[in-house]
């Protein structure tokens, strides 16, 4: 008996010892921690410039994860001679050359849904980058378990490079420094929104901020596994408050230089004259307030209902399978 106590005792020290300790925000931050030097800046290098594209992270010593989306640039960009890199998060004098990118072959497929329907967001968006050199640290993936009790209110978070419209750009390509944001899932389904069997719901939807550059960044929860990538967002088009003040700025301008022109044509004239000036006055005044927004002022911005999308990670497990299998056949 004394032994059995003893056994389960020390069974329970180990458990006890092994759980990850903390609140699940402690947690988090613990993980990206760990993880700092497993996150990279891709770069597209040429023409005396460099061209950050977006977020990748370790998921092998020499294998980068990314969107396919990210993945399919770097991979044009290497074809027409030109180079790209991994820069690794708060380490500049780490650059991993990208040899390969390697997109999922299904990120190409045409996918409809039910009466045709488009999907919400772009299936299989997980692509690989294969480097020269070896990467200090690697992420882990979500256990299968994991992923199958994956649901509404999952406490997680990401690493990466928001960088679109962001002051300076959101990142300094020569010294980059990942940003960390943290909130929860919101659902899990299939790409076309709907409840469904664990096989078709690779949709994570979270509400973690989403603009371009954030692409591709690795969505990890409080055990610190990876469940997702985060691939795109709702966005809505929108203006800055600066373009809105001088857009509403020019239409008052017009409408006060107009006026003034009637003012200064309808003197000394008959009152059947003027009639026409003030209905055509009206008419300048209601097509002025009809003039549309300029375009080129017009920018993305997330949606304010702050749901956005991940790729389940099981589907870049698939397209590891296939590159680790390719390389084998190679060799």
């Amino acid at each position: 008996r004394m032994v059995a106590v003893v056994v389960l005792l020390g069974a329970l020290g180990w458990f006890f010892i092994s759980r990850p300790s903390g609140d699940s925000d402690g947690r988090l931050q613990t993980a990206a921690k760990n993880y700092e030097e497993g996150i990279g800046l891709v770069i597209i290098a040429g023409n005396d410039q460099t061209i950050p594209v977006g977020t990748a992270w370790a998921v092998a010593p020499n294998m980068f994860a990314t969107n396919a989306h990210v993945a399919v640039p770097i991979f044009q960009a290497l074809k027409k001679g030109a180079s790209a890199f991994v820069a690794i998060n708060r380490h500049p004098e780490q650059r991993l050359r990208i040899k390969a990118a390697i997109p999922h072959p299904r990120y190409f497929k045409q996918e409809a849904g039910f009466n045709g329907k488009a999907p919400a967001t772009t299936p299989y968006d997980v692509g690989i980058l294969v480097v020269e050199g070896s990467a200090q640290t690697t992420l882990p993936l979500a256990t299968s378990s994991k992923l199958q009790s994956l649901d509404s209110g999952h406490r997680i978070a990401f690493l990466g490079f928001p960088m679109e419209d962001l002051r300076n750009g959101g990142v300094d390509p020569q010294n980059p420094v990942a940003t960390m944001q943290s909130g929860i899932v919101t659902a899990v389904t299939d790409f076309w929104l709907s409840k469904s069997i664990f096989e078709n719901r690779r949709l994570i939807q979270h509400n973690l901020p989403t603009v371009g550059g954030s692409s591709g960044s690795p969505i990890f929860d409080s055990d610190g596994q990876v469940i997702g990538i985060l691939s795109s967002g709702n966005m809505i088009a929108a203006m800055t408050i600066e373009s809105w003040e001088n857009y509403l700025d020019r239409i008052e301008k017009a409408k006060k230089q107009a006026l003034e022109k009637t003012k200064q044509a309808a003197s000394n004239q008959s009152d059947e004259k003027r009639k026409e000036l003030i209905a055509d006055l009206n008419a300048t005044m209601e097509a002025l307030d009809r003039v549309p927004l300029p375009v080129h002022d017009l920018k993305r911005a997330p949606s304010a209902a702050m749901v956005n999308y991940a790729q389940r990670i099981d589907m870049l497990e698939e397209l590891l399978s296939m590159v680790k299998e390719a390389m084998v056949k190679k060799e």
